[in-house]
């Protein structure tokens, strides 16, 4: 099912978007700087079950076969790396489109990076949407450049990051919104409201 799905969706944003050119980026695992800051880094999530195991190997070589670039490195998550590589193009003037539901990708978007957002698996309905600066904005309460301190009080349970006991999306929001940044909050934490 995973290679039929990855399949019919690189076609469909292929004849969707018409892009000039498509970098895919694998992950090879092994993130030992996260996983030194924070041993329990990912520590929530289950091993990937043996049938989709098996479907890596046959999606990279379709990939690469359908003459898409498929970019990978030992040690470096493909967020990072697709992060990187998006914020390099942009800065060479390209339009980027970041297919990907990770909200981390929020903090890079820009008038030159956005974020296309696949169906929701709940609603499937909704169709593939794009995310810009306004969107970031409305989503999270705080702009693409508050996003990375959004996260840090939040948390993320995806990657078993946690957050600050008892802030939600609209503390952190309304607290960045006041003091502009994490160094802003921590300075002013004995007026914060809530406490």
């Amino acid at each position: 099912g995973a290679l039929h799905g990855w399949v019919k969706s690189l076609w469909r944003l292929e004849d969707q978007e018409k892009p000039a050119a498509t970098l895919v980026f694998f992950d090879l695992g092994g993130a030992q700087d996260r996983l030194a800051l924070h041993a329990d880094y990912k520590a929530n999530r289950e091993e990937m079950p043996e049938a989709l195991q098996k479907q890596i190997d046959p999606i990279k070589a379709f990939t690469r076969a359908m003459g898409l670039v498929g970019v990978e490195q030992d040690g470096v998550e493909s967020d990072d790396l697709l992060a990187s590589q998006a914020v390099s193009l942009a800065g060479q003037g390209h339009e980027v489109l970041v297919v990907s539901a990770d909200k981390d990708f929020a903090q890079i978007v820009n008038d030159r990076i956005k974020i296309m957002l696949p169906p929701p698996s709940a609603n499937p309905k909704l169709g593939w949407r794009v995310m810009d600066a306004t969107g970031v904005q409305e989503k999270f309460g705080v702009p693409p450049g508050m996003i990375a301190d959004y996260l840090a009080l939040v948390g993320d349970t995806a990657d078993n990051i946690p957050g600050i006991d008892g802030v939600g999306p609209k503390t952190a929001s309304k607290w960045l919104l006041e003091h502009q940044t994490l160094e802003g909050v921590i300075a002013n934490a004995a007026s914060l409201k809530p406490e």
